[in-house]
């Protein structure tokens, strides 16, 4: 499941993101663990990939054989491979196979998610369920993001991570007439300020899922000056501090993998 039908690249995104995963769990570090089982279980094509990867990123690609295959951090989510965390521990726990686990039912959390937030960001917009149901179904069974139900790729957190950024955005400018939550603590004294600076981590988070994610900020910001700053200034301060505090605490870990912010 977690290996695709596409390309070489394709597949083993997934796969490298899994076998961190299970170092996570086994081994407790954040790097590529290659003594873990999966390694050796999904059979010779990901062993040689392993050793062609560490090479690579210890600058031995010339000769990926000839590498000592220790703990290595890779280019992948680490957002993603810990979001799977628990569905490896429920999996050693029902006795079942993590690599199906994983792969049947991460992404498809993930995507069902995104299609309950598009459900209610067109509810709020629309100020209609029938339209809303609609729109959220089409995106569940008539888009591109279908094949992604039954693969560890990135693409569907980072997804939801971005759409969630924009439901809050939205249910912080109409938290005073929001058409789902009308009888709930949004029009609390702090809500807009806790709405904000929620938009803000979800945006920052997926950044941390998947680096183009940075394209979208400025229209985020955008929006997010001209509909919610002209309610409130402290919203938007909230938004910023919290996005940029994150992306800081993204730059670290990034310097601590790989030696760079970038």
């Amino acid at each position: 499941n977690i290996i695709s039908s596409g390309g070489h690249l394709d597949w083993w995104d997934g796969i490298e993101a899994f076998l961190v995963t299970e170092s996570m769990v086994l081994k407790h570090t954040a790097k590529l663990d290659p003594s873990v089982p999966s390694v050796k279980e999904l059979g010779f094509n990901v062993n040689y990939t392993v050793y062609a990867s560490i090479a690579l990123q210890t600058g031995n690609s010339s000769n990926p054989q000839n590498v000592a295959l220790e703990p290595v951090y890779t280019v992948r989510s680490l957002l993603l491979s810990a979001a799977a965390v628990p569905f490896y521990y429920a999996a050693l726990v029902f006795s079942v196979s993590p690599i199906v686990t994983i792969g049947l039912l991460v992404n498809s959390l993930f995507i069902s998610l995104t299609a309950v937030v598009i459900f209610c960001i067109s509810a709020e917009v629309q100020r209609s369920m029938k339209v809303a149901l609609v729109l959220s179904l089409i995106y569940s069974v008539c888009s591109f993001v279908w094949p992604y139900n039954t693969t560890f790729w990135v693409q569907p957190l980072q997804g939801f991570l971005l759409t969630l950024s924009v439901y809050l955005l939205i249910l912080t400018h109409h938290r005073n007439h929001s058409f789902l939550c009308r009888y709930t603590v949004l029009r609390s004294k702090w809500s807009g300020s806790l709405l904000a600076g929620l938009a803000g981590l979800s945006l920052a988070l997926s950044v941390f899922a998947h680096p183009s994610s940075l394209i979208y900020i400025p229209a985020f910001l955008a929006y997010s000056f001209f509909s919610v700053m002209r309610q409130q200034k402290k919203d938007f301060i909230y938004l910023l501090v919290i996005l940029t505090v994150v992306l800081s605490l993204v730059g670290l870990i990034n310097y601590i993998r790989f030696g760079s912010f970038t």
